[in-house]
């Protein structure tokens, strides 16, 4: 059954598609966010040449890839640290794929507690729609509309899931 004021309170946010590409986006803080992708980098590294959207995020990337400091360096990557435990961290996250915390709702795991936490807040609150096959949560009625797609391909948009 639909409960109005839940649907209502769902379709509250519009969606929005970018003039530079045509992808069509949640609502316009998506899209403010995905608008960086289009800016121009300008701003080269000095030492490698990788260029930046801002000087301040060249200058953490100068930091933590080529100064000499950061005595910690990444064996895959190149990515320097100034402590063994940020490095481990970083190793253990991204490259080995290492995650002992593991999200309830979906499964998606984490090195550190803490990045277990912002996933929770980020991903999983104000949850309105379940799936109804798998019972896999939603934030909004397109995302479970475009996931019942997977157990069901006739499945038709015109179904509300709450």
């Amino acid at each position: 059954m639909i409960n109005p004021l839940q649907f209502e309170i769902a379709t509250v946010k519009q969606e929005v598609s970018c003039k530079e590409c045509g992808i069509l986006l949640e609502d316009k803080l998506k899209l403010k966010g995905h608008m960086r992708n289009h800016k121009q980098r300008n701003v080269p590294c000095d030492v490698c040449g990788k260029l930046f959207l801002h000087k301040n995020v060249m200058a953490k990337h100068k930091q933590f890839v080529h100064y000499s400091d950061y005595t910690y360096k990444c064996e895959f990557c190149g990515a320097c640290y100034k402590s063994a435990h940020n490095l481990k961290v970083h190793i253990q996250n991204l490259h080995l794929k290492n995650h002992p915390y593991k999200c309830d709702r979906c499964e998606k795991g984490f090195f550190v507690m803490k990045q277990l936490d912002i996933h929770y807040k980020v991903e999983h609150e104000d949850i309105r729609f379940t799936c109804e096959f798998c019972q896999k949560p939603f934030k909004t009625l397109r995302g479970v509309n475009k996931h019942v797609s997977v157990h069901d391909p006739t499945f038709k948009k015109t179904r509300i899931h709450m």
